[in-house]
């Protein structure tokens, strides 16, 4: 099978999401195997159909550094997330997660996508975003393309992110922010955005998730999500006390990812350590004003 080298020259710059998103599958399938080596889980594959795999390959998706072809297509079911997916399903949810597609800021507001993906959400989450209508009796989602939203205090919203598992309140965070920066709502946009932060925390102080490769990640994603609100906070002179305010936490949580990326960095080898660095400065804003500062 062909991959998609990310680093092949000649070929558009593969977007840091699909590396991050690659990697951590391919590290919650490894988790989920059981296996202590790599290889191991390489020579279950070259025992199941349609499984086998280049020696070395698996490695190479854990660093981020290939993405298996057709992998972006959900529907595609003969590629290889679906096909690991029989053997190991959980993870092939989080690879499809609809969290991976606003982690990355993008002031377009689309709503018919921000629906869509509220409504991936559990019907017990959702109804809290989502207006219902009764439709023979049953509460559903709105018909004929309409989107009426509930929009949430930020006491409210930190108690529902609270009470669900961090993949959903990852995506709620990123949503809520999205939704909040089209209302022109600093104070909600800066508290949503700051929580989904908070969020990538939770993940990374998860006791199965405390490898390096994993860490990586988690700092990784945390670092897109600061780069947001930098860009659209932090960046700018402040209108008011309450934006000051914001913008000084901000630098806080800049501050505290500095350290945590710090001691992560002194944790691995010389090779991993540039690795991270470079990845850092390369794709985010946070990473390249960390190596100015």
């Amino acid at each position: 099978m062909s991959e998609a080298n990310l680093s092949n020259r000649g070929r558009p710059r593969t977007p840091i999401v699909n590396r991050l998103r690659v990697s951590l599958w391919s590290q919650l399938v490894f988790l989920a195997s059981g296996f202590d080596e790599v290889q191991e889980l390489e020579a279950l594959f070259d025992k199941t159909p349609r499984l086998k795999l280049a020696s070395g390959l698996w490695s190479r998706y854990m660093r981020g550094e290939v993405l298996p072809q057709g992998a972006s297509d959900f529907l595609e079911k003969r590629n290889l997330i679906h096909r690991v997916a029989k053997l190991f399903p959980e993870p092939l949810n989080v690879f499809y997660a609809p969290f991976w597609t606003f982690l990355a800021w993008d002031p377009f507001v689309d709503l018919d996508l921000m629906k869509a993906a509220y409504m991936t959400l559990h019907d017990g989450i959702n109804v809290w975003f989502v207006a219902r209508d009764e439709i023979d009796g049953e509460r559903k989602a709105t018909r004929y393309g309409q989107f009426w939203y509930h929009k949430r205090t930020i006491d409210a919203r930190r108690k529902i992110v609270a009470n669900v598992n961090a993949w959903d309140g990852l995506l709620i965070c990123l949503l809520e922010a999205k939704m909040s920066f089209a209302a022109q709502d600093v104070e909600a946009f800066a508290d949503s955005q700051m929580l989904a932060c908070k969020t990538i925390e939770k993940l990374r102080e998860v006791p199965e998730y405390q490898t390096k490769r994993f860490q990586g990640v988690f700092l990784t994603m945390e670092a897109l999500c600061l780069d947001t609100l930098v860009r659209n906070l932090a960046a700018h002179t402040p209108l008011n006390k309450n934006q000051a305010q914001i913008r000084e936490r901000v630098r806080e949580m800049k501050k505290l990812w500095n350290t945590k990326c710090f001691e992560h960095a002194e944790c691995l080898s010389k090779s991993s350590r540039q690795a991270f660095v470079q990845t850092l400065e390369k794709n985010t804003l946070v990473g390249r004003r960390a190596r100015n500062n």
